[in-house]
C-alpha cells in the first residue's frame, strides 16, 4: 500500500490503495466516505 503514495494522480493513488486492502468491508466504507487522502483514511 505504501507504493500508492508514489502515484501523482490522486484518483490512481486512491484506486491502488483500495486494491491493496484485503478487507472488503473496509473498502466499501472508504469508497462511501468523504475521505480525501490516504493518510486521512489511515487515521
Amino acid at each position: 500500500m505504501c507504493e500508492a503514495l508514489n502515484y501523482y494522480e490522486p484518483r490512481m493513488r486512491s484506486e491502488f490503495f483500495l486494491d491493496g486492502l484485503r478487507n472488503k468491508p473496509m473498502r466499501v466504507v472508504l469508497n462511501a466516505s468523504m475521505v480525501t487522502s490516504i493518510p486521512e483514511a489511515c487515521t
